[in-house]
Parts: structure tokens; C-alpha cells; sequence
């Protein structure tokens, strides 16, 4: 059975076989990596259908202190602040898209009852159609005590960040001149505000709930491994089904005896009319002994043949 498969041993069927594993091997881990993206989307997912609509909590409940991180399950947690805009230290922060429009969101410091700072994303702008953006031509916040409600996200990193004054890239604390005290790992994104500011400002959409394509691409990803397994072994199958339809086999001559037909044989040759002999049959007669031969046709005339 297993000579029947001999031909893999060959250099070019183990680069073929081994091209295929390989081929189907990486299409597991891409399936994999797309998986882990589901399963981080879905837990994405359940974070904000749990917190986004919940009722409003302390601040403090859920970030301790200004150093203190935001844990996952924790963002969009709705949160209420009391204290005061710093409308001074206000920044833009750019290449924010709103309805697949660029703009800029209006990032305010905010200082807290307690003394502390946090940023709050008031909302978005449109980028100017002229000119550039400045943070003295947004909507003002409301003055004095106000109440901001709004969800708490985590803050980004603007370690590269390269801008000219009063514009950021990342909403990093470590970008925005003038804090003392600010919490470094999480910002508000404002809901509502009590008092109200100035008109203008657009508020941000809700998040998305939309899970991707992830699910999809990891079958599609199976699949195509699948494909390329079933493939080449098709394809051997295929090569032993054809070298077992063509085997070597011996080659068949017609051979016609001359000299009978010349002696005028009854049948046209001394053996019949023809003789079906392999190469090994017709080379043998080749080279019998012409005296023998004689001999032979001297027999059959005696016998009258």
C-alpha cells in the first residue's frame, strides 16, 4: 500500500506538502488572531451596554485618586463632577471625525470641588474652511460652579505629539500646559452640563455596538486552511491514481514470416498468417541459425507443406 506513495519521497512532492502545511498552519493562527479580536470587541460590547445608560456615580467611586488607572470594565461608566472650567487652558484636539467630518474636539480642564483636575471633552467642532482652528474661536463653557455629567474614557498617549500651542493629538494630560493636580488616566466625556455653556458645540455620538467582521473572517480564514488541505491531498490521490493507469508494460510487434509466404504456404506463413511476439520473441528468431532454418523447410516439404 504504502509503495503505492513512494513517489512523495521526492524533493519536489515534500516542498509541495510541506508549502501546504505551512499555507494552512498560518491560516489557523490568522483565524486565532481573529477570534481573539471577537472575543475583545464583545467584551468591548458588554462594557458599554453596562455602564453607558446606567445612572450617574461619584467620581471618586470609580477612579480613587489622580493616579489611580481606569480599569476596562469600568469605561463609559457615567459619572457626575461638580466644580469649575479653567476655559484658559482650553485645547483643540485634532483629526477627530464626527459623521465623516473632520474636526477637532474642545478638551477643557476642569477642576473639582476637591481641588483635582480632570479633562473634559465638551463636544466637537468643525475644522475651519479657512484659516486655522483656534481654541478662542470655540463655544465657551458655562462660568463659574457647574456640574458636568458624562462618561469616563480612558486617556490616550501623546508621548510623540509634535503641535503648535493650543492644539494636541492626543488627549494626554502630559499635553495640555497649566495642570497642577490632574487625573492622568482618565478624562469625562461630557453628556450634559449645569449650567449650560455657550451653543455650538456638537455633541459625540453614542459608541458603536457594531461587533465587526471578526466572526466572519474567522471562518473565512478556517475555511481557506481547510481548502488547502483538501487540495493537496486531492492532488496526490490524483498522481497515484495516474501512475497506477500507466505502467510500464511490454512492447507487441506483428511479426509476418517472409520466407513462408514466399514458399506459398496454405495459411500465408509457415506459423499462421501473423505472429503477435514481444521484442525479446522477434529479436530471439532474429538470430536463429540460417541452417536451421534450411533444415526446417527441407522437414515441411517432405511433408508436403
Amino acid at each position: 500500500m504504502l509503495r503505492n506513495y513512494s513517489f512523495l519521497a521526492s524533493s519536489a512532492w515534500i516542498r509541495y506538502i510541506v508549502l501546504a502545511l505551512v499555507a494552512a498552519t498560518l491560516c489557523a493562527f490568522l483565524a486565532m488572531w481573529q477570534n481573539d479580536r471577537r472575543q475583545q470587541r464583545d467584551a468591548e460590547i458588554a462594557t458599554i451596554e453596562a455602564n453607558y445608560n446606567a445612572a450617574p456615580v461619584e467620581l471618586a467611586e470609580v477612579v480613587a485618586d489622580t493616579s489611580a488607572g481606569l480599569a476596562a470594565e469600568d469605561e463609559w461608566t457615567k459619572v457626575e463632577v461638580r466644580g469649575k472650567y479653567e476655559p484658559e487652558l482650553t485645547v483643540l484636539a485634532r483629526n477627530r471625525t464626527v459623521n465623516n467630518q473632520p474636526g477637532f474636539y474642545v478638551i477643557v480642564p476642569f477642576t473639582t470641588v476637591a481641588g483635582d483636575q480632570i479633562l473634559v471633552n465638551r463636544g466637537w467642532v468643525p475644522a475651519p474652511s479657512t484659516g486655522s482652528a483656534s481654541p478662542d474661536g470655540v463655544p465657551k463653557p458655562p462660568a463659574g460652579e457647574a456640574t458636568v455629567t458624562g462618561w469616563l474614557r480612558p486617556t490616550e498617549d501623546g508621548s510623540k505629539d509634535d503641535n503648535p500651542d493650543g492644539i494636541i493629538r492626543a488627549i494626554d494630560t502630559e499635553r495640555v500646559p497649566g495642570l497642577k493636580s490632574p487625573y492622568k488616566n482618565a478624562f469625562v466625556q461630557a453628556g450634559a452640563e449645569d449650567p449650560a455653556g455657550d451653543a455650538g458645540l456638537s455633541p459625540l455620538p453614542p459608541p458603536s455596538l457594531d461587533p465587526g467582521s471578526h466572526l466572519s473572517y474567522t471562518f473565512q480564514w478556517i475555511a481557506f486552511g481547510i481548502m488547502i488541505l483538501i487540495a493537496i491531498v486531492f492532488t496526490i490521490v490524483r498522481e497515484k491514481r495516474t501512475r497506477e493507469s500507466s505502467p510500464d508494460a511490454p512492447t507487441t510487434y506483428v511479426v509476418v514470416d517472409k520466407e513462408a509466404l514466399k514458399h506459398g504456404s496454405k495459411s500465408g506463413s509457415r506459423y499462421g498468417t501473423s505472429l503477435h511476439r514481444t521484442r525479446d520473441s522477434a529479436t530471439h528468431r532474429a538470430r536463429r541459425p540460417v541452417k536451421d532454418e534450411d533444415a526446417e523447410d527441407a522437414e515441411l516439404n517432405q511433408q508436403g507443406l
